[in-house]
């Protein structure tokens, strides 16, 4: 009998890729946990048990949590911004669910979880992040940042449980599905909808080399408890000028900015969305490409996958 694995958030842009990694795979039986509301597209309904339900319905959780033997959460809010709504719903997703699972992982037979969160829990810094560095992001101003390395304190609980816990830290990443992240910021610059962007500095990961990983991470005896997932550093202006060669065409460039200006906006509103993306988002990947098979695609790669999804889906018209 195939191995049960548990997906959360299955409809998020990296869970709707680790879906497909897991049918892809053949080695599982996959069970999904989705909305009323949820939009299905790009998950094969024939090949996983979905059930409809909410995750605020805990002994539905507590349910599907005992019933199988892996669980990948990919549920969390990474949206920019400072409404209340927002920051209550990041609060649910990236703190309370996380400590929820411990509760539920304390009974059933799941042996290992396998969590999604952000490099930008190590807090936001000025370098690339390395293996060897420890996450600070409980210390940052932006609540976003703040919520996710939150969540991962939370989940070290588990252990308790006799539960292994192996926590991914991506960087910016790329990726069809990607309906309200970093595709959309792009396609608004394309667009000519933004006039100024942060300074930035940032390291792009394909969705399908974070789902490959995660998956892999179930699959492989004694992973290490984090794996960073990112590529070297390119700056704002080189991703958009590689945008530009994709499309054969030129794009009206935002204005970065730099220096005291963005210090002042960053110092009035240390929660936006100006702070959690200026300076440095990026990681080195040494881990996962040693025990996963983690493979840095070309920036090339990555923009001209993001640039085909979001003229399929008419999102550049």
């Amino acid at each position: 009998m195939a191995n049960r694995v548990l997906v959360l958030g299955p409809t998020s842009m990296i869970g709707r890729h680790v879906v497909s990694e897991l049918n892809a795979s053949g080695n599982w039986q996959v069970q999904l946990l989705v909305r009323q509301t949820s939009n299905l597209a790009g998950i094969d309904q024939q090949k996983n048990q979905i059930t409809v339900g909410d995750l605020r319905d805990i002994a539905l959780l507590r349910n599907l949590v005992q019933s199988c033997d892996f669980l990948i959460n990919c549920a969390g809010n990474a949206s920019s911004g400072n409404a209340p709504e927002l920051l209550r719903e990041q609060e649910f997703l990236n703190i309370e669910v996380p400590r929820q699972l411990v509760q539920c992982l304390k009974e059933g037979s799941v042996k290992r979880l396998v969590h999604l969160s952000t490099v930008l829990a190590f807090g936001q810094r000025n370098t690339m992040i390395r293996d060897h560095m420890i996450p600070q992001g409980e210390f940052s101003n932006n609540f976003y940042i703040k919520s996710k390395r939150q969540g991962e304190i939370e989940l070290e609980g588990i252990a308790k449980a006799g539960v292994e816990l192996v926590t991914f830290n991506p960087s910016i990443t790329l990726g069809f599905w990607d309906f309200k992240n970093w595709a959309m910021v792009f396609r608004d610059i394309l667009l000519g909808r933004k006039e100024f962007f942060p300074d930035l500095h940032c390291s792009l990961v394909d969705a399908t080399q974070v789902a490959r990983s995660m998956v892999n991470a179930i699959e492989i005896q004694n992973p290490e408890p984090r794996y960073l997932l990112g590529s070297p550093l390119h700056s704002f202006e080189e991703i958009l000028a590689e945008l530009e060669q994709i499309l054969n065409q030129s794009i009206k460039f935002p204005k970065i900015i730099r220096g005291r200006h963005l210090e002042t906006l960053i110092a009035l509103d240390p929660g936006g969305s100006v702070a959690r993306y200026s300076g440095v988002i990026g990681c080195q990947s040494e881990l996962a490409k040693r025990d996963l098979g983690f493979n840095e695609s070309s920036l090339n790669h990555k923009l001209t996958v993001m640039v085909n999804w979001l003229r399929e889906g008419g999102y550049l018209n």
